[in-house]
């Protein structure tokens, strides 16, 4: 009897075995591409770092000068923007939250950003130094999902640092 053409059960199995894993793979990256791609949409949406950054930069920048408010212990807590073309702006650290007002309107404040951990101003001179210091979600580095202890921690600390020499009211005439 003459044997037919075609693949053996064996074989078949094998690429099916081999298709598999192939899909296993790549089911891997997937979720972990998913999670990655949450984890930073997550992450900018509850840290407005590089707004507030902004926000602070173009108010310190508009007035004539910028100086610091401390405690009695000399912990920083606010730093005003004089000569500012709206007025005096205050930025002012509550309970973890930083606040923006005029200081002629100091019930129309907005908060400018949360969370934070840590607040010091410098003022040397012409320049005004600012560092603010928080938590926020932590991204994870591994292309492919892992153990629960091999995960890194939720959330990791971030530091921006911000130096800024005031211009004099927006004109550029400070200098």
């Amino acid at each position: 009897m003459k044997r037919q053409g075609g693949f053996s059960l064996i074989e078949t199995l094998v690429a099916l075995l081999l298709f598999l894993f192939g899909v296993l793979l790549a089911t891997q990256l997937l979720l972990e591409t998913s999670r990655r791609l949450r984890d930073g949409y997550a992450r900018d949406l509850e840290s407005p770092v590089a707004p507030a950054r902004a926000r602070l930069r173009a108010d310190l920048e508009a007035a004539a000068h910028g100086r610091c408010e401390r405690d009695a212990e000399g912990v920083a807590t606010a730093v005003r923007a004089y000569g500012h073309p709206t007025g005096t702006v205050v930025y002012q650290l509550e309970d973890g939250i930083l606040w923006r007002y005029l200081e002629a309107e100091p019930a129309a404040r907005a908060r400018v950003i949360a969370g934070l951990t840590g607040f010091a101003c410098a003022d040397s001179g012409p320049l005004v130094g600012l560092e603010l210091s928080g938590r926020r979600r932590a991204l994870r580095r591994s292309p492919l999902v892992g153990a629960p202890g091999d995960l890194p921690a939720a959330s990791e600390p971030w530091v921006e640092t911000l130096w800024v020499a005031p211009r004099g009211g927006g004109r550029g005439s400070g200098w």
